[in-house]
């Protein structure tokens, strides 16, 4: 028998279990498994038996099922009355997984590895080479999302765990870029009679993933004009009167270039234009979509792709999404206009905090101006406990990086008090949310 007492937070079940933080989101929210339990500051708490059900899935991808498959044997067994932990073995897995494996395709997995090697040591030739080969080998698509993508994410998940470096990410995202920009310039002219505009919402500078999904389209034939990272709205407009396509659409992968993405959204849904939207905080955090007046892509790159191309073919009307409600919107508005005065009695405070004068002045005023900004931004997208996962990823990255947990806790524990001092009523909903979150550290 497992143990169900709720003991375990996050970054345990992911060094006892090796599966990635994201992933164990997803399972969560898209399958129902695991449960665990919820903290009053939104934080999870893994049961004996919660792990043990993260094990029994990842044994089960092990041995080739597909994720949604797992699920489905795991219903199938409680439906006939058992437990699937006892009627299927748990096999143990060590904490850190190897580079993901691609079934049945031996060859390509070696290419990723190779890539991921020749990246990591900024060898460009052999990275150029491997893609080259790839490329040769395997039809584009498959090299995007079976090569190009699990490769970039792997980086990704290195980089949380203080394994490579910014510079690394940069040289690996800038070698793809030039390459599908290449490529997308000597393909034959598009058959289909629609056209995209392709844009990252204002501020938002990862254009890698809209970029692919941008290749993606030419490569089936779809008319696109992709503008790259940080458009504002103005240009914006300015080139959808020019272009005047099918339908617009706006990428933003973190909350902050959300909240503008929510913006542009809702000045183009006023002159009925029609935007569909997508990125890795819309496909994590579904609170985040609630008033945006757009269509959304999917969670994947595979579902935008799909969507897209029914879409130009049969441009759909504008869903109708409720306004942002009026005390969201106040409060929005007035922790904008104090955010300047909080950041800086923030900064005195930790400056003069004994706890906090061993980290470097210049990373604190960094999570002083990253917490402001997705403070903000939840305001802006109507939801405040959206910042809840956010803080999970913020924890479990300083534990990555050897800075102690308290740091948070002080950290969160100053802004609160600079945040109670500047806000009035209009501000209820910030304080009493930072409120909740600090008690739930301390505890």
């Amino acid at each position: 028998m497992y143990d169900t007492t709720p003991t375990y937070n996050l970054k345990a079940v992911v060094q006892r279990t090796g599966v990635k933080p994201d992933t164990l989101r997803v399972w969560e929210r898209r399958y129902g498994l695991p449960k665990p339990h919820r903290k009053p500051s939104g934080h999870r708490l893994y049961s004996e038996y919660d792990i043990a059900v993260v094990e029994w899935l990842r044994a089960r991808l092990e041995e080739g099922m597909r994720i949604s498959e797992a699920v489905s044997l795991w219903q199938q067994i409680e439906r006939e009355g058992n437990d699937p932990l006892h009627v299927v073995p748990v096999h143990r897995f060590d904490a850190q997984p190897p580079v993901r494996r691609l079934a049945g395709h031996s060859q390509l997995d070696a290419l990723v590895q190779a890539w991921l090697d020749a990246v990591l040591n900024f060898d460009e030739q052999n990275a150029e080479a491997v893609l080259t080969e790839a490329f040769a080998l395997y039809p584009p698509e498959t090299v995007v999302l079976q090569l190009i993508r699990p490769a970039l994410h792997e980086i990704g998940e290195r980089w949380y765990r203080g394994e490579v470096s910014v510079q690394q990410e940069h040289f690996a995202s800038a070698l793809v870029s030039r390459r599908l920009s290449a490529m997308m310039a000597t393909m034959p002219p598009p058959w289909e009679s629609g056209s995209l505009l392709l844009a990252c919402a204002p501020d938002e500078l990862h254009s890698l993933p809209l970029l692919m999904l941008a290749f993606l389209l030419r490569r089936h034939g779809v008319t696109t004009v992709y503008l790259g990272a940080n458009v504002p709205a103005d240009r914006l407009m300015q080139t959808y009167e020019r272009v005047r396509p099918r339908l617009v659409v706006l990428t933003a992968q973190h909350l902050t270039t959300a909240a503008r993405l929510a913006d542009v959204a809702e000045l183009l849904a006023s002159r009925n234009v029609v935007v569909a939207y997508g990125g890795r905080i819309f496909a994590q955090e579904p609170l985040a979509r609630r008033f945006i007046p757009g269509l959304f892509l999917g969670e994947s790159l595979e579902s935008a792709l799909a969507h897209l191309r029914d879409w130009v073919r049969h441009t759909p009307l504008l869903p109708n999404v409720p306004a942002l409600p009026p005390t969201y919107r106040e409060a929005w508005h007035h922790f904008r206009a104090q955010q300047p005065l909080i950041a800086a009695d923030v900064i005195r405070a930790l400056q003069a905090d004994e706890h906090m004068r061993a980290l470097p002045i210049s990373a604190l005023q960094s999570a002083v101006y990253f917490l402001g900004g997705d403070l903000e931004a939840v305001l802006r997208l109507g939801d405040v406990q959206i910042l809840g996962s956010e803080l999970e990823w913020v924890e479990t990255l300083l534990v990555y990086h050897n800075i102690p947990r308290d740091a948070l806790y002080h950290f969160l524990r100053m802004y609160q008090q600079a945040a109670q001092h500047h806000l009035d009523e209009r501000g209820q909903i910030v304080i009493e949310w930072l409120q909740k979150v600090v008690h739930a550290l301390a505890a």
